[in-house]
């Protein structure tokens, strides 16, 4: 009869393992570069509405008509701050809610892909957002410029903390309040994968990872396969003598001996089998 055990599969390597589960196709990869090019578009789109809040909550700045032209009626009027601060607040709000939003129902996609869309949307959003809020009421105002002195006449909002060129004639740059939904989305999404439990960020790739592990068998009444004889404390480790420090029956009671057959010798170690009192002498 085989005294072996049974033949376990050799456990992958966990290395190999992830390394296999990380490389498998997935919808995410295939399909990340769609969704990350609808997200800019969708934040582009979100700037019109954006826009025209702005312009429907931001004050317009009261002018009186004189012979040089449109003159302010006051020397320090809050309308244009006014301007500025309502911009930073919605564009701010708009940012956070994109960067949860794409965070929560794109949860597959996450990554620096979809955070560098999800900036790249906000700044699109931005400079949507001044460019139609600032068109509601110009064409009006345009036409007030020709009327005589003393008339008095309202200036639509407008952002003065922007700037919009091109580097070298080509490459568009902004600046300013423009930047605020962009600005706010990075930094709620850089929140959000900071705090996240996913190494990866996308969980079904962890489930991934976690099936691939392999479970390595545990041999009941094999050595070692719980942890191994202790060290200490009185237990046979192979049939012999005690290990040092025991702390079984007769421990201390006097120097353990061995026999040279594998049974201990001296106060309170068992006795052999076979062993008893000595028969008396024939009479």
């Amino acid at each position: 009869m085989s005294t072996d055990g049974p033949a376990w599969p050799a456990p992958v390597g966990v290395g190999a393992a992830e390394a296999a589960a990380l490389a498998a196709p997935r919808p995410a990869r295939r399909g990340g570069w769609v969704r990350h090019a609808a997200l800019v578009g969708a934040l582009a789109v979100a700037g019109v509405p954006l826009g025209l809040l702005w312009q429907a909550l931001a004050p317009d700045v009261p002018l009186r008509m004189t012979a040089a032209g449109p003159a302010l009626t006051s020397p320090q009027p809050e309308q244009f701050a006014a301007a500025d601060a309502w911009f930073t607040m919605l564009g701010a709000g708009l940012g956070g809610a994109a960067a949860v939003a794409a965070w929560v129902l794109l949860r597959r996609y996450r990554g620096v892909g979809q955070l560098g869309a999800l900036v790249l949307g906000a700044v699109a959003a931005g400079v949507v957002a001044w460019w139609v809020g600032r068109q509601i009421g110009l064409a009006d105002y345009r036409a007030l410029l020709d009327s005589a002195a003393g008339t008095r006449l309202a200036k639509p909002a407008d952002l003065r903390a922007t700037q919009v060129y091109r580097l070298g004639g080509v490459l568009p740059l902004v600046r300013g309040d423009v930047l605020a939904p962009a600005l706010c989305a990075a930094t709620a999404y850089t929140l959000l994968a900071g705090w996240s439990r996913f190494t990866t960020l996308r969980r079904h790739e962890e489930d991934a990872l976690a099936w691939a592990r392999p479970a390595w068998p545990v041999l009941a009444g094999v050595p070692g396969a719980d942890g191994g004889a202790q060290a200490e404390g009185g237990v046979q480790a192979d049939g012999g003598a005690q290990a040092a420090g025991g702390g079984g029956p007769g421990a201390g009671a006097g120097p353990v001996s061995s026999a040279g057959d594998g049974w201990s010798t001296g106060p309170g170690a068992a006795a052999p089998p076979g062993s008893g009192p000595a028969a008396p002498p024939p009479g």
